[in-house]
């Protein structure tokens, strides 16, 4: 191997060559740091490098760029053979013999080159366009500095602006991800992520319950806000407003939105409390009034992290954000809550193009609309599928996150659960309770540390509260007792720790004091007031400062009940608590002085939940027989919302004891406004208040007004009778289920008993499907299932399409009203069937038995003869080809789906008909095809699916369901006049899109089982036949 040896005549043949590549860039420098200097961006403050550094890279650069110019000129120049062409030629002529001799002369070799000669030229050039490029830079500085420090700014407020978005962000999901229902975040021994528990709320709007089934039918809140950008989400205490919310925050966090809600967008999620926000509004006429912009400024500037300036209010113009907006009846104050919804209005009319939700209770929203085209909602309470589901996830969230994600986890959580589903159905007082997620939150947490659930809310909340206060220590670990002792020094329990029993008088008191001041949070240092005046009163001695604040802290840190809302700022973690607290200290008073207090307040929002829970902890008929005085002095002047006979019904309906006459008295006055001329919507409410006071005698006195009343009455007897049903325990929902279905053919009342059965829809699917329900409750569902029918009022439609010659021609049909069935008839119906008559079961049906699993799923392999032979047992009959694409189609016009409360009268008693938009549409839903509103081969299920699953997006304008796809349905007319085949209708599980059309028709012979594990049918109530088309 050659070695190479570096002697001292190589080191100086390489210093002369360095110097030689160095003394151009010593050359350069000078122009280097000029550019550097007067470079706007280094101006502007963007690159901060130093100047060595700067000129390190540039001498780095430089090299390397001069080294790749020796290394390619000297490839480019390396010496190659010259072809003899290339030499001169001189010829010499000679005497004798005659020859001629040829030389070459060489030519001149030249002289070697120097680096500076052969680059020198390179190096110049380079010069000169550096100094021209300095120069130049120095003649447009002005300019350069203009654009460069502009670009500079711009480019230091973007980094700034998704610096403290990647913050912001972090910050939402850190306030919100846990399951917070006001405090009962920290009640679980873990903290239960909210996106693992959340069940999707339901809506309705408001007087949907006078409406048609399509009218009334529940949205979830992504159909909602897919058809409104400016929601008023209105309900009552504990209903789920807020967790809604934190989850939309979460959702928008996630960029979720398009999976969760089926809304393709991203936008930034802006959640403030309006109880916060209040206290910034400025009360000056002559100041104007904070902007949201600037009260999210200082709210995150006390939080540590300045905003860029202008990071929301550009968003906000831009219309890039959610703004949600917390509880607008917590601003207690009517005058100030209207001055909120003033500042909400000119919030969006100076951000129109953003998406709004604001959250409120009923009464407080009434008396502070907001305006703006604001859409209202009123949130639907839990059904029992809703209540499953939350309680199965709760389980499997604490139980995993204490237990890890075990087997037997998992096992234990599935258990707790269904004991807990188990015991939920089996009393009516529960199911009445677990309507909303803070009340089904309660019930989990009292059942899973108490194993007991009670049946009435004010016992249930008792439960709630002396598990934060007396057993939590224990459930969460906290070993140790409390060291607060009072100034005397006396102990009062071991180690001087506060029994629970006193903790809770103080908070009862601090919850009268807040309640009757009408606000949500005081300031710690009032708070520390009333706390330093009630300590003394429960435990003796004076309390130190000490006292108050070790108090404080074990409130917040061991029960929940009192937190920090903001710093500096204590609360009651949900208002439910404050109410029940309230109501537990004038319950607990002998002072006659409270409870006139308490009736001069009744009728006002923000002290009615507190006047029920009085009425439930003791016998309230005093009040109640105040509050019929006040109801007889309003009508003496005239008044007719009859607000005082309601309450007092209400405070009945609460009540464990009362006076017999008093309950009698009350009980009257309300069946004679029953059958009064009222308003529609307190026609309701009265009809609501009997079905919960009369109970089982409720039944009767509704069906007699069912058969006997005027329609409007009616109506309104159909709808408590559902309410009842909806609460009913399992007995008495049996009873009521076989009364409706009776009496529907008995006295042609199929549409109220449609009205009453819709009601309890989901219950009835429910109970056809649960293995522990009775035997002759499902017997009682199935046949009920047969009377939901869905009124489908008289009028013409459009009938046929264009699309294939059998559809032809498009042509009006006029029909006259008819009641067609929700759903196809179900397994569980045709097992009926065949238990009363004997006829044959399907052939799929292993050992001729209906299979469990199967029960709520369109019955197939039945021919059309079968299902003509059931709709006569049924007392019903097929549909008509006319009828049935009427119902899917929907007529020239149809229900309106908005609230219509204006009446209960006949031609449109229950709805009212506007203009269909779309009168010749392909799908029951609209003119597109949607995979995700139906069962068609483009599902890929292949198997037929639970009726109703796709409701109510799948469901025509009427609100009837599974009409395209999931089975073809057999009609009663044939295919055309004189043929032995018989139309089908609607498509299956196993066809594709074009056969779910309206219009799409088929054939089949009467006795085709070929390919019938796709066929079913639905049946309707007998009417006239059609007019003329």
């Amino acid at each position: 191997m050659r070695r190479f040896r570096i002697t001292n005549s190589t080191n100086r043949r390489i210093s002369r060559r360095l110097l030689c590549i160095s003394n151009p860039i010593r050359a350069i420098r000078p122009f280097v740091s000029f550019v550097f200097q007067n470079c706007p961006l280094v101006n502007a403050g963007y690159w901060r490098l130093p100047m060595r550094k700067l000129m390190s890279i540039a001498a780095a650069i430089a090299v390397i760029t001069l080294l790749g110019l020796v290394v390619g000129g000297a490839r480019a120049q390396s010496p190659m053979p010259a072809p003899p062409s290339a030499t001169p030629l001189v010829v010499t002529a000679t005497p004798m013999p005659q020859v001629i001799v040829v030389t070459a002369t060489p030519s001149a070799t030249p002289g070697p080159k120097t680096l500076w000669g052969e680059y020198g030229e390179n190096v110049v050039t380079g010069l000169i366009g550096l100094i021209a490029g300095g120069v130049l830079v120095w003649l447009l500085k002005p300019v350069f500095g203009r654009l460069g420090n502009a670009l500079a700014d711009r480019l230091s407020r973007l980094g700034a602006g998704r610096s403290f978005r990647r913050w912001y962000l972090d910050y939402l999901v850190d306030e919100h991800r846990c399951l917070n229902i006001r405090g009962l975040r920290t009640r679980a021994p873990v903290a239960i992520e909210l996106e693992q528990v959340y069940v999707s709320l339901r809506a309705e709007v408001p007087g949907a319950e006078l409406e048609s089934a399509a009218a009334r039918r529940s949205l979830t809140i992504g159909q909602v806000m897919g058809r409104h950008q400016r929601l008023a989400i209105v309900g009552g205490p504990g209903c789920g407003k807020t967790t809604l919310l934190a989850y939309l925050t979460l959702t928008y966090t996630h960029d979720q939105a398009t999976k969760r809600l089926k809304l393709k967008e991203r936008r930034l999620p802006i959640l403030v409390p309006l109880r916060l926000l209040k206290t910034v509004l400025a009360s000056d006429d002559d100041k104007a009034p904070v902007t949201l912009p600037q009260y999210l400024d200082a709210r995150y500037r006390e939080l540590g992290r300045k905003p860029p300036p202008g990071f929301f209010d550009g968003r906000l113009q831009a219309g890039e954000c959610l703004v949600l907006l917390d509880g607008l009846d917590e601003v207690a104050d009517e005058w100030e809550r209207r001055q909120m919804a003033e500042w909400v209005d000119r919030l969006v009319s100076t951000y129109p193009r953003n998406r709004y939700i604001v959250t409120s209770r009923p009464a407080g929203y009434d008396s502070a609309p907001l305006e703006n085209d604001f859409s209202r909602y009123e949130v639907l309470d839990f059904e029992m599928a809703e209540v499953e589901q939350f309680v199965r996830n709760w389980y499997l969230a604490v139980e995993t996150a204490t237990g890890g994600d075990t087997p037997k986890a998992r096992r234990d959580a599935a258990q707790r659960a269904a004991e807990l589903a188990a015991a939920i159905r089996a009393s009516a007082g529960i199911r009445r309770l677990v309507v909303n997620p803070l009340l089904l939150s309660i019930v989990a947490l009292v059942h899973r540390y108490r194993a007991h659930l009670p049946d009435r809310r004010v016992d249930l909340y008792n439960e709630c509260v002396e598990v934060l206060l007396e057993h939590w220590e224990a459930a969460k670990g906290l070993v140790g007792p409390s060291t607060l002792r009072l100034g005397s020094g006396r102990a009062l329990l071991r180690a001087g720790a506060l029994l629970p029993a006193q903790k809770r008088a103080v908070l009862q008191s601090l919850a009268l004091a807040m309640h009757k001041v009408e606000v949500r949070q005081l300031p710690r240092v009032e708070v520390e007031q009333l706390i330093a005046a009630y300590l003394p009163q429960v435990g003796g001695g004076q309390a130190k400062t000490d006292d108050v604040t070790l108090f404080l802290k074990e409130v917040r840190e061991r029960s929940g009940l009192l937190v920090e809302q903001e710093v500096g700022t204590y609360a009651f973690s949900h208002l439910t608590f404050q109410e029940y607290l309230t109501a537990c200290e004038i319950a607990g008073s002998e002072d006659e002085a409270e409870r006139a207090f308490l009736v001069d307040k009744a009728t006002a929002e923000w002290w009615r939940e507190v006047l029920l829970l009085y009425a439930g902890m003791r016998d309230p008929s005093p009040v109640v027989q105040a509050l019929l005085a006040r109801d007889r002095a309003g009508q003496e002047a005239g008044e007719t919302d009859r607000a005082h006979l309601l309450l007092a019904g209400e405070c009945l309906a609460e009540a464990v004891r009362i006076q017999p006459g008093v309950r009698r008295e009350v009980e009257e006055e309300l069946e004679g406004l029953f059958t009064a001329q009222l308003e529609p919507r307190l026609f309701l409410r009265v009809g609501r208040v009997l079905a919960r006071l009369k109970g089982d005698d409720g039944v009767k006195f509704f069906l007699q007004l069912m058969d006997t009343g005027e329609e409007r009455i009616r109506t309104a007897a159909a709808l408590a009778l559902g309410q009842m049903g909806r609460e009913a325990d399992l007995t008495l929902l049996e009873r009521l289920l076989r009364k409706l279905v009776a009496l529907a053919p008995e006295k042609n009342r199929w549409r109220e008993v449609g009205l009453a059965l819709q009601e309890v829809d989901d219950r009835l699917l429910e109970v056809l499907t649960d293995p522990d329900a009775p035997p002759t409750l499902q017997d009682a569902a199935a046949a009920a299932l047969d009377r939901l029918l869905v009124e489908v009022p008289a009028g013409e439609f459009m009938m046929g399409s264009e699309e294939y010659g059998g559809e032809k021609p498009v042509h009006k049909v006029d029909l006259d009203t008819f009641y067609v069935a929700r759903y196809p008839v179900t397994n569980a119906q045709w097992a009926r069937f065949v238990t009363t008559t004997g006829h044959k079961p399907p052939k799929h049906w292993p050992d001729g038995v209906c299979p469990p699993d199967k029960a709520t799923h369109p019955v197939v392999y039945v021919t059309w003869h079968d299902a003509k032979a059931y709709a006569e047992w049924a007392g019903l009959q097929l549909l008509s080809e006319a009828q049935w694409e009427k119902a899917a189609r929907g007529g020239l016009q149809i229900p309106n789906l908005q609230p219509l409360a204006s009446n209960l009268q006949p031609p449109t008693s229950n709805f009212q008909l506007v203009a269909n938009p779309h009168p010749r549409r392909r799908y029951p839903w609209g003119d597109q095809f949607d995979k995700d509103k139906c069962n068609t081969f483009e599902s890929g299920l292949r198997d037929t699916t639970p009726v109703g699953k796709y409701s109510p997006d799948g469901d025509s304008s009427y609100g009837v369901a599974d009409m395209a796809g999931n089975v073809w349905e057999w009609t009663r007319d044939p295919w055309k006049e004189g043929s032995p085949y018989k139309a089908l209708r609607g498509g299956s599980w196993g066809s594709g899109y074009e056969s779910a059309r309206v219009g799409s028709r088929l054939c089949g012979l009467p006795e085709l089982l070929f390919f019938s594990r796709s066929l079913g049918f639905r049946v309707c109530a007998r009417c006239s036949p059609p007019k003329s088309g």
